[in-house]
């Protein structure tokens, strides 16, 4: 089954599968262009940057499993691995790009027990290398990134935290209540 929205870059689709595979294919034949499995279940949608499309890996905490998820930086055109990062959490949300950096969340379900006293955290990584730019140590939520004005945006729970992009720092924390919008419609 496919759960993530498709990247459309230079007319091709880029989209991954709960099998594991990520996908190229051309937007105006609808062949393949290339496909690689990776093992675990794609459940972010891919971002795009300078020929690299970045996404992640569940772990399998949804399926019993007790490895961590993972990051990659697959090369647009071919397919080819170019970086790998390990993060100790079980599913990374949807990344953004900003300054090239690739910034995401990990996330673990605290009350399976499997999952318990995993470090989740969010990370800005270098968008080539994949060397940890930093890494705020907390849940992150399964909410992805946004980067506006070199504050990045993004939610835990019923808080979203505004963070600056360049470092570790919590600028502002917004708390909200989880009926807001239910009592508003």
């Amino acid at each position: 089954a496919i759960v993530t929205s498709p990247l459309i870059v230079n007319n091709m689709v880029y989209f991954g599968s709960k099998a594991g595979t990520m996908y190229a294919v051309s937007a105006k034949t609808g062949k393949i262009i290339w496909n690689i499995n990776l093992g675990d279940p794609i459940l972010s949608s891919p971002a795009y940057l300078d020929g690299i499309i970045y996404f992640g890996t569940d772990s399998g905490a949804f399926y019993e499993r007790e490895w961590d998820a993972t990051f990659y930086a697959i090369d647009a055109n071919t397919g080819k691995e170019i970086w790998k990062f390990k993060t100790e959490g079980d599913s990374i949300p949807t990344p953004c790009i900003w300054d090239n950096k690739v910034y995401f969340g990990t996330y673990s379900d605290d009350l399976n027990p499997i999952h318990q006293n995993k470090v989740r955290g969010f990370f800005a990584l270098d968008a080539k290398t994949g060397k940890v730019q930093w890494k705020h140590s907390s849940s992150s939520g399964t909410s992805s990134p946004i980067v506006s004005g070199g504050i990045i945006y993004r939610s835990i729970g019923c808080i979203i935290i505004a963070q600056d992009a360049n470092n570790v720092y919590k600028l502002h924390t917004f708390e909200t209540l989880d009926n807001i919008l239910i009592n508003n419609q």
